[in-house]
């Protein structure tokens, strides 16, 4: 497999303090998260397609609790993913200040409402090779609309998790021939 790397961006979705840092969500997805080095991952796939000239892309949810825009946003009332709090951060280590990051999300559909694709396009990106959470919501609709308007989309289920074994494997069948190992990837950056 060969990425063309003028015309490749890495999406990283939602990795913020919410999922990856102390509290309730991160518990929801730890013994994923921590079963398959998601984090080391992600820090190695970052560092490669920095490394290769790729645009790294960061689709964070972030809330307005004074503006409720989304149903998600409604349902929570706010009250996570909260503009302003340690919560919504991305994770430390992965953002490089050279990296862009999407304005606008509302839904765990990263392009429902935001710049993510003005930002694509903008880069040059024709391939997206997302990474995220969780695996079975963000991601996979994520991945279904990047190939909708068409992106040529791939995830890396190495730098991604859900909430268990089952529901990972799962989601990583819906990717069919579009899950690339991490290795598979490495190895197409470093061509």
């Amino acid at each position: 497999m060969e990425l063309a790397r003028d015309r490749t961006a890495l999406l990283l979705i939602e990795f913020q303090k919410q999922w990856t840092g102390p509290g309730l969500y991160n518990r929801s997805i730890a013994r994923e998260l921590r079963r398959r080095d998601v984090i080391g991952n992600s820090l190695e796939l970052v560092a490669a397609s920095r490394a290769a000239g790729v645009p790294v892309v960061h689709a964070p949810l972030v809330i307005d609790p004074k503006q409720l825009n989304g149903t998600f946003a409604r349902l929570t009332r706010g009250r996570v993913f909260t503009a302003g709090s340690s919560r919504a951060e991305l994770t430390n280590g992965i953002h490089s200040p050279g990296d862009s990051v999407v304005h606008g999300r509302t839904a765990f559909d990263a392009f429902v409402d935001s710049d993510l694709e003005q930002v694509l396009r903008a880069a040059g990106a024709e391939t997206i090779v997302i990474c995220g959470f969780t695996t079975d919501q963000c991601v996979v609709k994520t991945f279904r609309t990047a190939l909708a308007r068409g992106f040529d989309a791939f995830v890396v289920p190495d730098c991604t998790a859900t909430f268990s074994r089952i529901m990972q494997r799962r989601s990583e069948r819906t990717f069919g021939p579009r899950a690339l190992s991490l290795a598979e990837v490495r190895t197409a950056l470093a061509g």
